[in-house]
């Protein structure tokens, strides 16, 4: 799974469960020890983001936006 965000950053989620800016581990800058970490991140922060999916018949599309940074376990997601 592929993050772009509105700041233009592009993060990955990687195999063990974690979320960084780069799938090459010696290349990491910018790292999250999960997926709600690094969405909780996004919400306190206000950065919005791409989702892009792989799946069996090519790729879904997302957009996550967050609107109340005090609620970011309430983002709104829509599907391109």
């Amino acid at each position: 799974m592929t993050f772009k965000t509105s700041d233009g950053y592009t993060f990955y989620l990687l195999r063990d469960g974690s979320v960084a800016d780069s799938k090459i581990r010696k290349d990491i800058d910018m790292s999250w020890p999960s997926l709600g970490a690094f969405l909780e991140s996004l919400a306190l922060s206000g950065v919005n983001a791409e989702i892009v999916m792989p799946t069996s018949q090519g790729s879904l599309h997302g957009l996550l936006e967050w609107h109340d940074p005090y609620q970011p376990k309430r983002p709104r997601w829509t599907a391109k």
